[in-house]
């Protein structure tokens, strides 16, 4: 899994937490040092072959989840 606070700029390494399993939830941890502020915080996945979610953003977001390929973004606030 790769991790990013700079929309996609870099992006670092982060190990997965959880079930290696297709279609299982898991969790990433990072530590970014963010200063006070919102912040977006980007995780793009990578599979077996080396292919990785878009970042062109140009997917259309499924709330279900459901075939849905894009970045996962997600907005935080350091306070």
């Amino acid at each position: 899994m790769l991790v990013s606070v700079d929309k996609g700029r870099e992006l670092a390494a982060s190990p997965i937490r959880g079930a290696r399993e297709p279609l299982f939830l898991v969790s990433v941890e990072s530590s970014a040092g963010l200063k006070p502020g919102t912040h977006e915080i980007w995780a793009r996945a990578i599979d077996a072959l080396g292919r990785s979610q878009p970042l062109d953003g140009k997917i259309f977001w499924n709330p279900n989840g459901y075939e849905w390929t894009g970045i996962f973004k997600n907005k935080v606030t350091v306070e």
